[in-house]
């Protein structure tokens, strides 16, 4: 008895030091190497008192998450094969790590908290941004970038903010549906929607666009999703026609290869497309197999910066490609396919299948940008681990879990 306190005085010990971190980390989406580095000590602190010590976690889901580490390990010592250096593999090793670890908080979560209280505080998340954007619009604190004026709210870019609003906007769509109060989600999704155009990432709008029709086409045929669109992009375009016209330049542009290569590109897509197509080609031609090792992306041959290095892939599944190789990426692709089959059941069977939306949405952004070192993923892990400490304590969905 006195060793089972022992643990549970420990274990409350370890949560208390982690989740101020994890609120600082979520809420100000602080970008500073050491405060990353020192949040994922404690993380994989929280990973190995906590995640390992749940009995109920099967043996086998234990087993992917040490074949991802296993996979990220085999990474780091192909980078020093290829004489790239250890710093950049084990800092991203830190935050493949971390992800991980908010695996763990999100079990926690579940376990300690009701559903009602996890909201609460995606709520306060979200309108702590909105507010920040809110500030930056009416102090004219705005970025301008190519000509185009662009709200980042607290964010270090304006890509990863609109990710966020778009995730936030997906999120919003779901809860609708099951809450009882609708008009608080009502004035949110339309605050967010408004903050979004304002934030003008083209990216953004197309993976909102795909994920919605998708699910349309593949799991129910309800004019609710079309209806959900229109009315989203009545929004975009009244609070701002520039988001319009660059959609409609990246959907018209010219992608052969061969004839845009050294002329004056139309748009930013266009610059990724040919950034990825150079980086393949490297991967292709020099580190098929193996990849180039974790955290070396910009070692291989791309667009580069005015002082000579190549910038970043852009695209998560380009980084995962090169930086891993064709057989430690088929592997990982495997363990996520069978992941994802399996929460794909239990979302069915609980009748939560809207929340395919927003997977589809971190799919669409996997390819087409960069979701996993952002808050939108951070946010998906934790819901990962909630609805992996549902599906261990066979826990019936009941709306009244989750409506407010």
């Amino acid at each position: 008895m006195d060793l089972l306190f022992k643990n549970r005085i420990m274990e409350k010990g370890v949560i208390l030091l982690l989740f101020p971190l994890f609120i600082l980390r979520i809420s100000l989406f602080i970008d500073n190497n050491l405060f990353n580095i020192f949040f994922g000590i404690f993380s994989n602190l929280f990973l190995v008192l906590y995640i390992f010590s749940i009995k109920r976690l099967k043996r086998n889901q234990v087993d992917y998450i040490l074949l991802c580490i296993l996979i990220a390990t085999i990474s780091i010592s192909v980078s020093f094969f290829n004489g790239f250096g250890l710093f950049k593999s084990i800092y991203d090793l830190n935050r493949y790590l971390l992800i991980i670890s908010l695996y763990g908080i999100g079990l926690f979560t579940a376990k300690h908290f009701k559903l009602t209280n996890i909201k609460q505080l995606f709520f306060l998340v979200l309108i702590f941004h909105l507010l920040i954007a809110i500030y930056q619009l009416l102090t004219g604190n705005i970025l301008e970038i190519s000509g185009d004026k662009r709200l980042n709210g607290y964010f270090e870019n304006t890509g990863q903010f609109g990710t966020f609003l778009g995730y936030a906007f997906i999120v919003l769509f779901i809860l609708i549906n099951s809450a009882k109060k609708k008009l608080f989600y009502y004035f949110l999704l339309i605050l967010t929607v408004i903050i979004l155009a304002l934030n003008n990432t083209a990216r953004v709008f197309a993976t909102i666009f795909l994920s919605f029709i998708f699910y349309f086409l593949t799991e129910q045929r309800n004019l609710k999703y079309l209806l959900a669109l229109v009315v989203l992009s009545l929004i975009v375009i009244y609070f701002n026609d520039q988001v319009y016209d660059r959609i409609s330049n990246m959907l018209t542009a010219n992608y052969n290869l061969n004839e845009i290569y050294g002329e004056q590109l139309d748009n930013s897509f266009q610059w990724r497309v040919l950034h990825w197509y150079q980086l393949i080609s490297d991967w292709w031609n020099n580190y098929t197999f193996f990849g180039a090792g974790l955290g070396h992306e910009t070692m291989l041959s791309g667009y580069k910066t005015s002082d000579g290095r190549t910038f970043i892939a852009h695209s998560d599944f380009i980084k995962f490609l090169i930086e891993l190789g064709m057989i430690p990426f088929m592997l990982l692709v495997l363990v996520l396919i069978y992941l994802l089959n399996k929460i794909f059941i239990w979302l069915k069977a609980h009748n939560l299948n809207l929340v395919k939306i927003l997977i589809y949405y971190c799919f669409a952004n996997f390819i087409l940008g960069g979701i996993i070192f952002t808050i939108s993923f951070y946010i998906s892990m934790v819901l990962l681990g909630i609805i992996q400490y549902l599906k261990m304590s066979n826990s019936t969905y009941s709306e009244s879990n989750v409506t407010m």
